[in-house]
């Protein structure tokens, strides 16, 4: 666990970090708070609910994944390359809908712990991913044992999300699943950054073209922001 301290107080900036933060946890009462809704929707409109709970869910947990790789400082040159960084977009996107769109919609007795499953398992994929857009001058080694544990929180936070979002219908569950899904967020990409340790290699040339970091830091915070404000907006004229 020193190696996860080390990497978040001293390879990381913590302004950064605490950015990051703030985005995970608005973005996280914003997807509860349209999942909610669509769990609540007649049938009619519960596809749009489910649709806009899985675009904000997505676009908010990516965004504090890439803001909180810009606050990385590793010790080599570093850039994004723009198919992988928006692949990894589509992807969380997709699980987030599919994954909310099961928790609400297959009514039997364990859909909310699959759906948050799905879940779970697509932030962890959408944080791999995110690792494999990086073009690093470097080799990257992993402690396996951080990576599983990264892993198995993420899936649980995101199955008590789901539960609290659909079962326990009242304000204070609300804000209980939005904490729950923000900490899982931050705990998974912080013991998977610890996981990870960036090893320099004057064989390898980390390609000069990508997504420059003040670029893709505009881009996130302008898109996160839209459809996370959008989705709060939403749900609270339905209301």
């Amino acid at each position: 666990m020193y190696s996860v301290y080390y990497c978040l107080t001293v390879e990381h900036d913590l302004r950064l970090v605490a950015i990051a933060a703030v985005l995970c946890l608005v973005s996280a009462v914003a997807a509860t708070a349209t999942a909610r809704r669509s769990a609540l929707a007649s049938a009619r409109q519960r596809l749009v609910w489910l649709l806009m709970s899985g675009i904000v869910t997505g676009v908010g947990i990516w965004g504090t994944h890439f803001v909180s790789m810009l606050a990385y400082d590793p010790p080599v040159p570093v850039s994004y390359g723009p198919v992988g960084t928006v692949s990894s977009l589509l992807f969380i996107v997709t699980v987030c809908i599919c994954g909310w769109t099961y928790a609400v919609r297959a009514g039997h007795r364990y859909s909310e712990v699959v759906g948050g499953v799905l879940i779970g398992a697509g932030i962890a994929s959408m944080h791999f991913m995110g690792i494999q857009a990086m073009n690093i001058g470097g080799r990257i080694e992993w402690d396996a044992g951080l990576v599983v544990a990264a892993i198995l929180v993420g899936a649980q936070t995101a199955v008590l999300t789901t539960l609290l979002t659909i079962r326990m219908n009242s304000r204070r569950g609300l804000f209980a699943a939005a904490g729950s899904l923000a900490l899982g967020v931050l705990v998974l990409h912080f013991l998977s950054m610890g996981a990870m340790r960036v090893v320099p290699d004057p064989f390898i040339v980390a390609p000069a073209a990508g997504i420059s970091p003040k670029l893709l830091a505009i881009t996130v915070a302008l898109g996160v922001v839209l459809v996370v404000s959008g989705g709060l907006v939403a749900a609270a004229f339905d209301l």
